[in-house]
């Protein structure tokens, strides 16, 4: 996998740019993430426009290349399938909450943090956004729920 990661970054021209890889398999299949910097040494924004249509390509000609099986629509169709809605005392609510979230939001393309509560709540999960201030200094992010049937 890391050899894999090495490939794709150099591919994307962001091989020589910090990255970290991490693997994992919370959706019935391994697969890992990237993160990586989009700002070079001299401080200036490299630019990405196109990105996720090269990212796409690389990752088909790299199926080909090390004979890898690319998730196709009717493994997606099976994990919305499988998804159920979190219920919370069959116990573990925050993995339940973590896969079934990541699932839907990396499944849909919504535009809004409201968007995103209309199809996270059917599962009975909500997003809401958090910010404020504390004597370590101002925070701002996202607090992931579980809801009762009830809302």
């Amino acid at each position: 996998m890391i050899i894999l990661a090495q490939e794709f970054m150099q591919r994307m021209g962001y091989g020589e740019q910090p990255y970290i890889i991490f693997q994992h398999s919370d959706i019935d299949r391994k697969h890992m993430h990237i993160v990586s910097v989009r700002v070079d040494e001299n401080g200036q924004e490299i630019p990405y426009r196109f990105d996720l249509k090269r990212a796409i390509a690389h990752c088909r000609e790299m199926e080909q290349k090390y004979g890898l099986h690319p998730p196709t629509k009717s493994d997606t169709k099976q994990e919305i399938a499988e998804l159920k809605r979190v219920d919370y005392p069959a116990g573990n609510v925050k993995e339940q909450v973590k896969r079934t979230a990541r699932t839907l939001i990396e499944r849909y393309n919504v535009r809004s943090l409201s968007e995103l509560n209309t199809l996270l709540e059917l599962y009975n999960i909500r997003i809401d956004e958090v910010k404020g201030v504390t004597e370590k200094g101002p925070y701002h992010g996202l607090m992931y729920g579980a809801l009762n049937d009830n809302g």
